[in-house]
């Protein structure tokens, strides 16, 4: 019975990218054009590596009659409930919304395609050096590419996987082009650790370092549009949103936005909102959390472990990520696809996830603070022991990286999580809001209404309120004007 529904719950987590996704895509050449002139800086590295084109009336009616509604058909008697309100109500007005977008935008006077692509730009790691990340851009392009074309808004995200090596299996060009309809270029930034740095550890323990890869995405991303006459209008502005390990990136974007940047930055941007939804929000926090509650599962910190890798070593005291980690990280052994590699190894190459799905190692989604660091951090109980000097490092470090005391955001910035998240702590992103309301922050919570499934994964649980969170921001339940769609944030 367990297995089968173990078995349930990760069919129905493949299925549900699928219901976002798109596949009447058609290559074609990428249009070179040639970029302006008319700047007073230098423009920014930018290198196009693949290009795909969809027909936005193809596209919706794509989605809506030929992916949506059958996927949902075939999986309803799994999670009735849960299913018919997705088709009941969300399904007619997503496609009503496609439908009549495409028919204002599509047949007009000169006919459009939306454009999705990648591209590769410079940025820093966290230890400073320079490297060279990969992005996404997706946007309404005309057919005709000697035309001009004036974007309503520009959604930046930021996420938990990347254009390259994604951890969810989905079409991101599909997922991407519900915001693309209401005239909005989609920039998704890349991290390190992924795209063309995929040898690297990812950064997502750092917030300083994942803004300011974000930051030089987006310069990038307006240099690519820049070149096909395409820009932000006058009264156009943008929004930030995150999604589970992304929702810091947006809150760190924002705070980049407000603190470091440069006018001309604030002026191409024009930020407007931010949403950051499914936390976690900052590794210091959550490491706490996790000491506190012997009963939460503490693979997430796992991961944000791994970050210590990506950092300047002379921060750490002495030690290295080996230190921190038990001894069986270091010797269990798996075979993957022709190859021996310990845990630790899978672990730096970001392949965890893959383990739990190809071996079916759900221990791994049960893991607690004595199953991930090293015993000489921890006292009898397996709680922190504040005395060890490793403690000591890694506190120091985790706070360093991740200090929103010293911020107070200004910019409208909408928190929300699901009070029964079983993946990702609840407690940590609702003490985050209190503390920037305390100081006058323009913040506002709302609990995520998403019924909760998958009870006895509480990963898989994570993974299907996240995706469908990110669904419902494309989608445009969060549109661009997030101040007026949710009012229910400030009641």
């Amino acid at each position: 019975m367990i297995l089968r529904r173990t078995a349930t719950s990760y069919l129905i987590i493949l299925l549900l990218p699928l219901l976002g996704a798109c596949y009447m895509k058609e290559e074609i050449e990428d249009i070179d054009t040639p970029p302006s002139t008319d700047t007073e800086e230098e423009a920014p590295y930018v290198e196009v590596t693949d290009s795909t084109f969809t027909a936005p009336d193809a596209y919706a009616d794509h989605i809506c009659e030929e992916n949506y509604m059958p996927l949902i058909s075939q999986i309803s008697d799994i999670q009735s409930l849960f299913l018919r309100t997705i088709s009941s109500n969300r399904v007619p007005k997503l496609k009503a919304i496609l439908l009549e977008e495409c028919q204002a935008a599509g047949r007009g006077e000169e006919p459009w395609h939306i454009a999705s692509m990648t591209f590769n730009y410079k940025s820093l790691s966290a230890k400073g050096e320079e490297i060279v990340l990969s992005g996404r851009v997706t946007f309404p392009q005309y057919v005709n590419p000697a035309l001009s074309h004036k974007l309503t808004s520009l959604s930046l995200v930021s996420h938990a996987y990347t254009p390259g090596e994604m951890l969810y299996p989905t079409e991101r060009e599909g997922l991407m082009t519900p915001r693309v309809l209401h005239n909005s270029a989609v920039i998704e930034p890349d991290y390190e650790g992924y795209g063309t740095n995929g040898e690297r550890v990812f950064c997502f323990l750092s917030n300083k370092a994942m803004a300011q890869q974000m930051a030089d995405c987006v310069e990038a991303a307006l240099e690519l549009l820049k070149q096909r006459r395409i820009t932000l209008a006058d009264d156009g502005y943008s929004t930030c949103w995150g999604i589970s390990m992304g929702a810091p990136g947006a809150l760190a974007f924002t705070r980049y936005y407000e603190t470091e940047a440069a006018d001309s930055f604030k002026h191409a941007v024009r930020l407007h909102s931010t949403l950051a939804a499914s936390g976690p929000l900052a590794a210091d926090q959550v490491l706490e959390y996790y000491n506190q509650q012997d009963d939460h599962k503490a693979l997430l910190f796992h991961l944000q472990m791994a970050g210590l890798e990506a950092i300047d070593p002379q921060r750490m005291g002495g030690y290295t990520l080996k230190d921190f980690i038990p001894e069986w990280m270091l010797t269990t052994q798996y075979e993957l696809e022709g190859a021996t590699y310990t845990y630790y190894d899978l672990w730096m190459m970001d392949r965890s996830f893959m383990l739990i799905f190809i071996f079916g190692d759900y221990q791994m989604l049960q893991w607690q603070l004595p199953d991930i660091l090293a015993p000489d951090m921890l006292d009898s109980e397996g709680h922190l022991l504040d005395a060890s000097p490793k403690v000591q490092v890694l506190r120091k470090i985790l706070a360093e990286e991740n200090d929103w005391d010293s911020w107070t955001p200004q910019t409208p910035t909408y928190l929300m999580h699901h009070p029964e998240d079983g993946g990702i702590p609840y407690e940590p992103s609702h003490r985050l809001y209190q503390s920037f309301a305390s100081r006058g922050g323009n913040v506002f919570w709302k609990d995520d209404t998403l019924p909760y499934i998958l009870e006895d994964n509480p990963m898989f649980t994570h993974f299907a309120i996240s995706y469908f969170d990110m669904f419902r921001a494309l989608c445009c339940e969060f549109p661009s004007e997030m101040s007026t769609t949710l009012q229910s944030f400030e009641q």
